[in-house]
């Protein structure tokens, strides 16, 4: 949801002929994940992002609406494609303070979660060693972000993969896979559930107490009260014991 309020923020300052350096500052002062992996280019801080020729400048600007767009929509895509609503309940008879019920899960993706996407995202198989090459200038900036533009094939509306290593996929399906993921860190009371989307497959997970000042300190630095895995596969109820 970030990623997407950036890019309409973006195509309204395009649109309306608008100088460039509010969204250049809002990309340079936001977590990398919040931000379209365009902006974390080179050629994004080097050629939009500058004083360079004006024309130029709107040139690079329209290219870059158009790779972020194409972000969020193979966002979209991947995440109704690979992910399922369900509730997760936390259920623990020991472990926390007499006074405290809430607690903080934190949870993270296996491998079979990345390779479901992965799956997802190129129907056929690829050789790790496949090039297809291209020329654009986010992805021959020779930047990394410049190559996960190009593993994606966001940069080109032909190929379904524009330029193919194996290192610069796997950052890319990572990438994807963040995104998408948001819903596998949350708070929750002991006994409650929380509904959430999640791709599907592995997850370990770890369940601490909520810091009684959690302004002060980080969300997972409470006592751990549980370790584990689930799997996520759509059903509707999935417990945390």
């Amino acid at each position: 949801m970030r990623k997407l309020s950036i890019v309409r923020q973006f195509a309204d300052f395009i649109a309306n002929e608008e100088s460039l350096n509010p969204i250049c500052k809002l990309s340079k002062q936001s977590f990398a994940e919040e931000i379209p992996i365009v902006m974390r280019t080179n050629e994004w801080r080097n050629g939009v992002c500058s004083d360079s020729d004006t024309h130029q400048k709107q040139l690079l600007a329209n290219l870059a609406l158009r790779y972020a767009h194409q972000e969020i929509l193979l966002l979209t895509a991947t995440s109704k494609q690979t992910t399922s609503r369900g509730f997760v309940s936390v259920r623990l008879n020991s472990g926390l303070p007499e006074d405290q019920r809430n607690v903080v899960v934190r949870m993270w993706p296996s491998d079979d979660v990345y390779e479901s996407i992965s799956s997802f995202m190129v129907k056929d198989t690829v050789e790790n060693d496949l090039k297809i090459e291209c020329w654009g200038p986010f992805v021959s900036d020779g930047s990394f972000e410049g190559e996960k533009l190009a593993s994606l094939g966001i940069s080109s509306d032909d190929n379904p993969i524009c330029k193919h290593t194996k290192e610069g996929f796997n950052a890319a399906v990572k990438e994807i896979t963040y995104s998408i993921t948001g819903d596998s860190n949350f708070v929750v009371s002991n006994y409650r559930g929380k509904l959430v989307r999640l791709p599907r497959g592995t997850y370990n997970y770890e369940v601490f107490a909520l810091p009684k000042d959690p302004k002060s300190a980080s969300l997972n630095s409470g006592l751990s009260l549980r370790t584990g895995t689930l799997t996520w596969s759509g059903r509707r109820n999935n417990t945390i014991r």
